[in-house]
């Protein structure tokens, strides 16, 4: 008889009762100096990779990964993103560009509900999963705020093993500095004061952006 991993909710879905039970709080809370301190769900996250460790998934699966882009993408909402402009969303369609969901929110309602439903079969237009086209080659992004109209704006990728860590950490390393540098050379970042200070606020010209390619 299959199992309920086999037969129930795939993907990040597996983790959406969870997402919907946890907290939608503000993590920022004042350090009493002034200041701010960011405390993350980690009891969520506990609960959440409980899932692959009780089924004993291999990393393979991806189980343990898609957990990760679920705590992450909650994290974020719960910071104060936009949560539909975070993806994956916290429902199907996991990725809904900006602009379709401004359309949606102007349809009258039976419109906009046939439109949703004809949405999630048309995984070239909402997918489950993002991808960033970058300088050399398309990345699958586990975590990435975008738009048509700004493109990446906050992207994020996990890398994880659960076994021969000395063998297969230089290999991680090798794939992180890849797609940094494939997605970097096609989206030049404005430039940093210092390593220890955020980005200037004000857009600089595509000319001083550093790493841009001619």
């Amino acid at each position: 008889m299959p199992s309920s991993a086999e037969t129930g909710p795939r993907g990040v879905a597996r983790y959406d009762d969870l997402i919907r039970a946890a907290s939608c709080e503000s993590p920022w809370r004042h350090d009493g100096v002034g200041g701010r301190v960011y405390l993350p769900d980690l009891d969520l996250l506990g609960s959440i990779l409980t899932i692959p460790v009780s089924e004993s998934a291999s990393t393979q699966t991806g189980l343990l990964g898609k957990g990760l882009d679920a705590w992450f993408a909650h994290e974020f909402r719960r910071a104060g993103f936009d949560p539909d402009s975070v993806w994956p969303r916290a429902s199907d369609p996991r990725v809904l560009p900006t602009d379709l969901k401004a359309l949606l929110e102007r349809l009258p309602t039976a419109l906009r509900n046939d439109l949703t439903a004809r949405l999630l079969r048309l995984r070239a237009v909402a997918p489950q999963d993002a991808s960033i086209l970058g300088r050399a080659y398309t990345k699958q992004v586990d975590v990435v705020m975008s738009s048509w109209s700004t493109g990446p704006e906050l992207l994020l990728s996990t890398k994880s093993q659960s076994s021969s860590f000395g063998k297969n950490l230089p290999n991680r390393f090798e794939e992180a500095y890849g797609d940094a540098g494939n997605l970097r050379a096609r989206y030049p970042w404005p430039p940093w004061d210092s390593p220890s200070r955020c980005p200037r606020r004000s857009t600089p010209s595509p000319a001083s952006w550093s790493g841009r390619s001619t």
